[in-house]
Protein backbone atom coordinates (compact mmCIF):
# COMPACT_ATOMS: atom_id res chain seq x y z
CA UNK A 1 0.00 0.00 0.00
CA UNK A 2 1.27 3.30 -0.61
CA UNK A 3 1.18 6.20 1.34
CA UNK A 4 -1.79 7.76 -1.03
CA UNK A 5 -3.51 5.10 -0.46
CA UNK A 6 -3.23 4.33 3.40
CA UNK A 7 -4.39 8.57 4.16
CA UNK A 8 -7.28 7.55 2.32
CA UNK A 9 -8.28 4.46 4.09
CA UNK A 10 -6.98 6.55 7.34
CA UNK A 11 -9.45 9.19 6.54
CA UNK A 12 -12.16 6.85 5.45
CA UNK A 13 -11.77 4.59 8.58
CA UNK A 14 -11.92 8.61 10.36
CA UNK A 15 -15.19 9.29 9.23
CA UNK A 16 -16.62 6.23 9.85
CA UNK A 17 -16.00 6.25 13.39
CA UNK A 18 -16.99 9.84 14.12
CA UNK A 19 -20.30 9.04 12.08
CA UNK A 20 -20.61 6.10 14.96
CA UNK A 21 -19.78 8.08 17.29
CA UNK A 22 -22.76 10.97 16.69
CA UNK A 23 -25.03 8.30 16.25
CA UNK A 24 -24.46 6.63 19.51
CA UNK A 25 -24.43 10.02 21.21
CA UNK A 26 -27.93 10.89 19.10
CA UNK A 27 -29.43 7.16 20.57
CA UNK A 28 -28.42 8.38 24.25
CA UNK A 29 -29.84 12.08 23.72
CA UNK A 30 -32.92 10.49 22.23
CA UNK A 31 -32.98 8.13 25.04
CA UNK A 32 -32.48 10.49 28.09
CA UNK A 33 -35.27 12.73 26.65
CA UNK A 34 -37.67 9.67 26.23
CA UNK A 35 -37.66 8.91 30.21
CA UNK A 36 -37.72 12.54 31.10
CA UNK A 37 -41.05 13.00 28.85
CA UNK A 38 -42.14 9.75 30.51
CA UNK A 39 -41.44 10.68 33.72
CA UNK A 40 -43.03 13.51 33.11
CA UNK A 41 -46.28 12.43 31.93
CA UNK A 42 -46.14 9.61 34.80
CA UNK A 43 -46.54 12.38 37.28
CA UNK A 44 -48.95 14.37 35.87
CA UNK A 45 -51.06 11.12 36.50
CA UNK A 46 -50.09 10.94 40.14
CA UNK A 47 -50.81 14.17 40.91
CA UNK A 48 -54.67 13.76 39.24
CA UNK A 49 -57.01 13.56 42.11
CA UNK A 50 -58.79 10.16 42.46
CA UNK A 51 -62.83 9.71 42.35
CA UNK A 52 -63.06 9.66 46.14
CA UNK A 53 -60.74 12.61 46.08
CA UNK A 54 -63.10 14.67 44.35
CA UNK A 55 -65.56 13.40 46.19
CA UNK A 56 -64.29 14.35 49.65
CA UNK A 57 -63.61 17.98 47.83
CA UNK A 58 -67.07 17.95 47.03
CA UNK A 59 -68.49 17.38 50.42
CA UNK A 60 -65.92 20.07 51.63
CA UNK A 61 -67.17 22.58 49.78
CA UNK A 62 -71.05 21.47 50.34
CA UNK A 63 -69.83 21.84 54.11
CA UNK A 64 -68.47 24.80 53.79
CA UNK A 65 -71.25 26.10 52.06
CA UNK A 66 -69.38 26.81 48.57
CA UNK A 67 -71.75 25.42 46.46
CA UNK A 68 -75.47 24.31 47.30
CA UNK A 69 -77.00 20.59 47.89
CA UNK A 70 -78.89 20.76 44.75
CA UNK A 71 -75.26 21.43 43.15
CA UNK A 72 -73.65 18.59 44.95
CA UNK A 73 -76.46 15.86 44.29
CA UNK A 74 -76.13 17.44 40.12
CA UNK A 75 -72.37 17.07 40.51
CA UNK A 76 -72.33 13.70 42.08
CA UNK A 77 -74.69 12.09 39.60
CA UNK A 78 -72.80 13.36 36.92
CA UNK A 79 -70.07 11.75 38.07
CA UNK A 80 -70.96 8.65 38.72
CA UNK A 81 -73.01 8.83 34.92
CA UNK A 82 -69.62 9.20 33.87
CA UNK A 83 -68.08 6.17 35.49
CA UNK A 84 -71.51 3.84 34.51
CA UNK A 85 -70.78 5.12 30.68
CA UNK A 86 -67.12 4.38 30.93
CA UNK A 87 -67.49 0.98 32.01
CA UNK A 88 -70.15 -0.24 30.25
CA UNK A 89 -67.60 1.06 27.05
CA UNK A 90 -64.62 -1.10 28.56
CA UNK A 91 -64.30 -4.27 26.70
CA UNK A 92 -64.39 -7.39 28.20
CA UNK A 93 -61.44 -9.81 28.08
CA UNK A 94 -60.04 -8.24 25.40
CA UNK A 95 -62.76 -8.47 22.79
CA UNK A 96 -65.36 -5.50 21.93
CA UNK A 97 -68.18 -4.59 23.40
CA UNK A 98 -70.57 -7.10 21.06
CA UNK A 99 -68.20 -9.99 21.86
CA UNK A 100 -66.25 -10.57 18.55
CA UNK A 101 -63.00 -10.18 19.17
Amino acid sequence: MDPAQRAATTTETSQILLWVAALVVVVIVGGVMILLVRRRLLAKDADAPTGAGMMEGLRGMRRSGQISEEEYDLIRKRMAQRIRDGVDRTPLHGGTRDGSE
